[in-house]
């Protein structure tokens, strides 16, 4: 396999795989058919398909569940998958933290503004809850931590485009995966609960320009925070690391 990509005739067949699986609508959890059957499907040879599935299966979009009953099963690669990808090609690139920061500077208020005009009534419910949990949350780091990646994927969830919902998750994880360690103090997180509860109801008013304003507003804080607390982080360069939902 070269470039994270399998010889040309595993790559057709690979696109073939992908192709069924779209037309006969699988979904996660649903198998493909036994070896054999796609040896003859595809007329190639069994290193050929293999070569195929192993490809499939590094992209997250299948999982070969081995055993009686078992072979290739259908999943569904998300924004993790997306971030760890992401994650090697910044590292490989020698792109400064500094980069990831402004990107996600650049999107996440406009993703604001959009979920102020295209939020469904659930979405607005589910963000209420998370602003509501965050308020209770401030004497738990971890806990906190935990509910304000919730509160910005649950806005890239609101935004109802999927390139923006997996562009946003994936950014958000490459850079707390890099930041390091953030230790905010009860006041900080007093401080970033306020705001986020601002960002939710310009969203709840639908009103996108504040929704705006106050996202600019949380990420700014939040890089200043970043930034006075880890010297030359703008400057460092991204490193390949494990991501974690």
């Amino acid at each position: 396999m070269r470039n994270g990509r399998p010889p040309k005739f595993a790559h057709v067949v690979a696109q073939r795989i992908v192709a069924e699986i779209l037309d006969n609508e699988l979904t996660p959890g649903d198998m493909l058919p036994p070896e054999r059957v796609m040896l003859e499907r595809y007329d190639v040879s069994r290193g050929v398909l293999r070569e195929a599935l192993r490809y499939l299966e590094m992209q997250e979009v299948i999982r070969v569940r081995p055993g009686p009953g078992g072979g290739p099963m259908v999943t569904a690669p998300d924004s993790q998958s997306l971030a760890i990808t992401l994650s090697l090609l910044l590292a490989i690139d020698r792109t400064a933290f500094g980069s990831v920061l402004e990107a996600r500077e650049t999107l996440e208020p406009t993703m604001a503004a959009l979920a102020a005009e295209r939020a469904t009534p659930e979405q607005l419910a589910e963000l209420e809850q998370i602003v509501a949990e965050t308020r209770e949350a401030v004497a738990d780091l971890a806990a906190f931590l935990r509910l304000s990646r919730a509160f910005h994927d649950a806005i890239a969830g609101a935004v109802n485009n999927s390139v923006f919902e997996l562009l946003g998750r994936a950014l958000h994880l490459v850079m707390a995966s890099s930041a390091g360690d953030r230790e905010y103090s009860v006041r900080r997180r007093r401080e970033v609960a306020k705001v986020h509860a601002d960002v939710f109801e310009a969203i709840r008013d639908r009103d996108p320009d504040r929704a705006d304003a106050m996202m600019r507003h949380d990420l700014t804080r939040t890089y200043h925070h970043l930034t006075r607390a880890n010297t030359g982080l703008l400057e460092r360069r991204m490193t390949w690391r494990d991501i974690h939902q």
